[in-house]
């Protein structure tokens, strides 16, 4: 029961962590702050990911292409392209990150 309490943990922190990235990234970092935010959301969400991606048994086949979103998505989002970053973000929300199993 345990274990399945923290693969649920580990799948919601990735989910929260996708619509924390979604809600404020670029829009509500303070001025100047912008590349540093960007890159410590996405460290975290990298983090989160990594923590989550080990405990996959059934859809490992998503690993792939979820990885390639978030790559995409931090490009996007660095070269100042925030509509292209939001909708790869919202790619991988789409893929029901909280249902992972």
């Amino acid at each position: 029961m345990a274990e399945r309490d923290l693969l649920g943990d580990k799948r919601l922190a990735f989910a929260d962590q996708l619509s924390h990235v979604l809600l404020c990234a670029p829009a509500s970092y303070p001025p100047g702050g912008v590349i540093k935010n960007l890159h410590e959301d996405f460290e975290h969400l990298h983090m989160r990911w990594q923590a989550l991606k080990g405990e996959l048994k059934r859809d490992v086949d998503k690993i792939p292409v979820i990885e390639q979103l978030l790559d995409e998505a931090l490009e996007a989002y660095r070269a100042g392209d925030r509509r292209t970053g939001m909708a790869l973000i919202r790619n991988i929300e789409d893929m029901k990150p909280a249902k992972l199993r």
